[in-house]
């Protein structure tokens, strides 16, 4: 199974073609927020690191980390609605 992760994984696939935003609570158990911070320093993705959510957090909209995902998703796409970086694409 092991080369299934690898084949999944996104620091060995390389810099994405868009802009790219992580969003890693510090307190995650399950993954160590070093595995974000590389991966941002590799590719050059814009990492927000939040210090009291865990693995969850980041998709409860009733976490205190909610408000940081919106955030980040309406940064990634324009008052048009295109997404930010690719005029010729309509967000959903």
């Amino acid at each position: 199974m092991p080369d299934r992760y690898a084949a999944a994984d996104p620091a060995v696939l390389g810099a994405p073609a868009g802009r790219t935003v992580v969003v890693h609570g510090v307190q995650d158990e399950a993954l160590p927020v070093a595995m974000s911070r590389g991966y941002a320093a590799t590719t050059g993705a814009t990492l927000h690191e939040l210090h009291v959510c865990g693995h969850f957090d980041v998709i409860d909209t009733a976490s205190e980390a909610w408000p940081v995902i919106v955030g980040a998703l309406r940064g990634l796409v324009a008052e048009d609605g295109t997404v930010a970086g690719h005029a010729s694409r309509r967000a959903p």
